[in-house]
């Protein structure tokens, strides 16, 4: 081999072994990431219903008095809360409200912290399937009530034929035998419907 072959020989084993070097010491170029597989989550609907929580010690006070009065143990849902939209009127309101915007506004209201009045503990019973059934509520006074209602029904624009903001009675249940008893069964749950014999229960402690 001449003197030239041989260093051109070289030349190519040097220049071999400098890319290699090269190519071992530089940084892979980062790989996208792949967010075709990244899962899903779906917000969970609205409630159809909007109501107002209340703290429950005081009610559970007059539930374990009422069921000592009436030597029962009615059944309770173990909280309290006052519904400002029930779910019938919830569906109506819907066809011209979007459910997030009704919550909207009620989150606002409730902010405003609502002041309540309690006013008598009222009755209600009915036969059904031939069985006496009662339910037993404490009636509630509020005017902020009334006027969150009247805002739901004035962005709506319905009429008061399809959402009438004071065809309302507002209470917090207290227990009932079978189930709680509604407007739709015919409870106007309001100061007339509180019996004499349980006035005392809301004053005891």
């Amino acid at each position: 081999m001449s003197i030239y072959s041989r260093s051109v020989a070289y030349m190519v084993i040097l220049l071999s072994f400098t890319i290699a070097f090269i190519s071992g010491c530089s940084s892979p170029a980062p790989r996208p990431i792949d967010t075709s597989a990244a899962p899903f989550v779906e917000t969970p609907p609205a409630k159809p219903y909007v109501s107002l929580d209340l703290a429950y010690p005081y009610y559970k006070m007059i539930s374990d008095k009422l069921d000592q009065r009436l030597k029962t143990t009615l059944k309770n849902r173990g909280e309290a809360h006052i519904t400002l939209i029930t779910p019938p009127e919830f569906k109506v309101l819907t066809t011209k409200i979007e459910p997030r915007r009704i919550h909207t506004l009620a989150n606002e209201f409730m902010a405003t912290e609502p002041k309540i009045k309690n006013l008598c503990l009222g009755h209600f019973q009915k036969k059904i399937e031939g069985q006496p059934e009662h339910t037993y509520y404490v009636v509630i006074e509020s005017s902020g009530l009334v006027e969150f209602r009247k805002k739901i029904a004035e962005e709506s624009g319905l009429s008061k034929t399809d959402f009438d903001p004071e065809l309302f009675f507002p209470h917090v249940t207290i227990g009932f035998t079978a189930r709680d008893l509604h407007f739709e069964d015919g409870a106007i749950k309001n100061q007339k419907s509180c019996p004499a014999n349980l006035k005392s229960i809301l004053r005891e402690r």
